[in-house]
């Protein structure tokens, strides 16, 4: 599995962005991925994956965050359940 580069989280909004590669100029499209964009994903021209939006810090939405990243043989943070409880 593909480990991320970084994450970024933002205490205030309860919101993460998780890296998986460089993603400034190179992102042609954004997946929306669940609830309307509460998981959604940023591509490059061939699809790969370049990181992971979550704007919500609660379990059932970083499930789905980390249930696509899995199907796409992507490592997500575990230590982002942690934040939940912050």
């Amino acid at each position: 599995m593909k480990k991320p580069l970084r994450a970024e989280i933002d205490f205030e909004t309860r919101a993460g962005y998780i890296y998986y590669a460089a993603v400034q100029g190179h992102v042609t499209t954004t997946l929306d991925v669940w609830d309307h964009g509460r998981v959604a994903a940023d591509l490059d021209n061939t699809g790969n994956v370049l990181a992971i939006e979550v704007l919500a810090l609660d379990a059932e939405t970083l499930e789905h965050a980390r249930l696509f990243a899995t199907e796409r043989e992507l490592e997500f943070p575990a230590h982002l359940e942690d934040l939940i409880a912050a």
